[in-house]
């Protein structure tokens, strides 16, 4: 199975299966649900926020190119997902964020597909203590729902990728595939 196979090679070799893949579902962890919408707000309103997060619009332009080009139309969020992006927000940029930007923010919210994973399921996760609740989420979502993955944490990459069917992709990932996406035909 694609278990322990290199992304990169996978879209080259069999665009088609990787595609299949895909259409399983993706979690965005935190830090990418806040370059996606925080994205967003700097390319509308032409601000610099993602700064504050130590991305560019580069980044989110590889982000958008890598959705738009494979036709992803949703993503999978996990309530704790929501919980630390809101926190992560009000904490690096003003508690008045989001009440400044929530018109815009909320049809994109609103499409995000939710799953929820009961505490019991995560506490009786050998890496518990380890791992906090989000990065778990995650994980149960890869493990038990085959969903896909998509985050810049080296250590819940790595977490994913050794113990699940599902692809887990890297910002780097994303980056070195936006070079190649026109293999998909989706110019």
């Amino acid at each position: 199975m694609t278990k322990n196979k290199d992304i990169f090679n996978l879209c080259l070799d069999n665009p088609a299966k990787f595609l299949q893949i895909l259409n399983r579902g993706i979690v965005i962890d935190t830090k990418i649900l806040i370059l996606y919408l925080i994205g967003v707000i700097d390319m509308r309103k032409n601000t610099k926020y993602l700064r504050s997060f130590n991305y560019n619009l580069s980044d989110f332009k590889a982000f958008i190119n890598f959705k738009e080009k494979l036709k992803i139309r949703n993503f999978i969020v996990t309530p704790n997902i929501l919980t630390e992006f809101f926190n992560q927000i009000e904490n690096k940029l003003s508690p008045n964020f989001f009440p400044k930007y929530k018109e815009e923010l909320k049809p994109f919210i609103e499409d995000f597909e939710e799953k929820y994973y009961q505490k019991e399921k995560i506490v009786k996760l050998p890496k518990f203590g380890e791992f906090d609740f989000t990065d778990l989420s995650i994980y149960l979502s890869a493990s038990l729902d085959k969903h896909n993955i998509i985050t810049p944490d080296k250590s819940l990459y790595y977490l994913c990728k050794g113990k699940s069917n599902s692809l887990i992709i890297s910002l780097e990932d994303i980056r070195n595939l936006d070079l190649n996406l026109g293999i998909f035909g989706r110019e």
